[in-house]
């Protein structure tokens, strides 16, 4: 068997101010379907040629124009620096913004709605918009609903050029969407927490740290709950817990949150 030969072939650096480069894998010394993604000199993923890099800081200065464009503004957590959160990896961000009108829940709480761009370098998460929830009682966010911005970029141009109509478009529509969850949160007010979603949740992959105090546990069984609680309390119990941990990665939180709405579902996409 003769000796297999792998290397680099034509790099591109058109994203070097931003410390990425894409390098087509060789194989026997001849382009092969995959290239390299590499990020401030570290090998990040290998995917596939046709795969259109955008960076993350893009994502962020994409995300301010279209918010002026539907009047959103940055919206920044205490402990950040930025209106964007990397995962530990820093592969994918998640940019938030949210609208200046706050909803009235009940006379329980005020909700601001906007919208979180996502986006990853490595593949692992396709340039998106997510629904974005903000409580001003405890300062919480919570993320819901996905759509991906499949055709953000202009084909057949010498430079990136961003598509911002296809771009605002799905924003519009995923802040469409995430405005329903205002009456859903009402909704909420008025449902009282039973043996069923008490149950559920427990039995979900949510970690127990996240429960609320009133749903009791023992050997990862429901052992009792507080009936005079609401799902609003619970809902907001547990995101609460999920937005304030600091030691939580942002990729496990947003997960996290996916879990809790196919238990208590907000919006239908």
């Amino acid at each position: 068997m003769s000796a297999l030969r792998i290397g680099f072939g034509k790099v591109d650096e058109t994203w070097s101010k931003y410390g990425l480069a894409e390098a087509r894998i060789n194989y026997n010394d001849k382009p092969s379907p995959y290239k390299a993604i590499i990020k401030d000199g570290t090998l990040v993923a290998i995917l596939g040629a046709d795969y259109h890099l955008i960076p993350n800081e893009v994502v962020a200065e994409i995300g301010n124009k279209v918010a002026e464009e539907v009047g959103a503004k940055p919206f920044k957590v205490r402990y950040a620096r930025t209106n964007y959160l990397l995962n530990k990896a820093k592969t994918r961000v998640y940019v938030n913004y949210i609208l200046p009108r706050g909803f009235d829940i009940e006379g329980k709480d005020r909700v601001y709605v906007g919208f979180s761009l996502t986006n990853s370098i490595d593949g692992s998460m396709a340039f998106g918009a997510s629904g974005f929830t903000f409580r001003s009682v405890c300062y919480n966010g919570v993320f819901m609903g996905y759509k991906e911005i499949a055709h953000f970029y202009r084909k057949h141009t010498k430079k990136f050029e961003v598509n911002f109509d296809a771009i605002k478009d799905v924003v519009s529509k995923v802040l469409e969407q995430t405005r329903k969850s205002i009456d859903t949160y009402r909704k909420m007010v008025r449902i009282e927490l039973n043996e069923e979603i008490a149950e559920a949740i427990v039995k979900s992959t949510l970690p127990k740290k996240l429960l609320p105090d009133y749903i009791e546990t023992e050997k990862d069984k429901l052992v009792r709950f507080d009936p005079t609680k609401t799902v609003w309390d619970v809902y907001n119990s547990v995101t609460e817990k999920l937005w304030h941990d600091v030691k939580m990665d942002i990729d496990t939180k947003y997960r996290y949150y996916q879990v809790l709405h196919s238990i208590i579902p907000v919006i239908h996409t």
